[in-house]
């Protein structure tokens, strides 16, 4: 069954024991309640949710994006590159302290700022993996719900 979000009036098709779910719109990024008309409602007027179904196990054909494990995989490096670059931070004032002269840590300045480039990378690409995943899903539902009008 095909259901729009009410407020960008993105179509999405959803298997009918998601009735009366709350869903967030990947488009808008807003939530609404699937309801039983293909219609959207108004917001002035609020039309009372249909009583939501049992919960089924969602093995098959929910149309929710789900984020990609490679996104993960560059936020975590991301994330390890940011504790690095603060390791090599930290080591850099000990040097300094240590010796007692301020270029002693300098050594460490090319490390830090590949650690931190790297960062910037890792978190860069997790976003467009997102975004690319995000629109072949977006895509794969529109050919979908075109080639059930036909």
């Amino acid at each position: 069954m095909l259901t729009t979000c009410p407020f960008c009036k993105q179509t999405y098709e959803v298997e009918e024991q998601y009735l009366g779910r709350q869903i967030e719109c990947q488009k808008c990024k807003r939530e609404f309640t699937i309801g039983q008309s293909q219609e959207p409602r108004q917001e002035s007027s609020p039309v009372p949710p249909a009583p939501a179904p049992a919960p089924a196990p969602a093995k098959t054909g929910a149309a929710v994006f789900k984020v990609p494990l490679l996104t993960h995989i560059f936020n975590v490096f991301g994330g390890l590159s940011v504790a690095g670059t603060l390791f090599c931070i930290a080591g850099a004032v000990l040097m300094s302290i240590q010796k007692e002269n301020i270029f002693a840590g300098m050594s460490l300045l090319p490390l830090i700022f590949a650690t931190l480039l790297n960062a910037l990378i890792m978190f860069g690409l997790s976003e467009l993996v997102k975004a690319i995943s995000e629109t072949a899903f977006n895509t794969r539902q529109l050919l979908k719900i075109q080639s059930e009008k036909r």
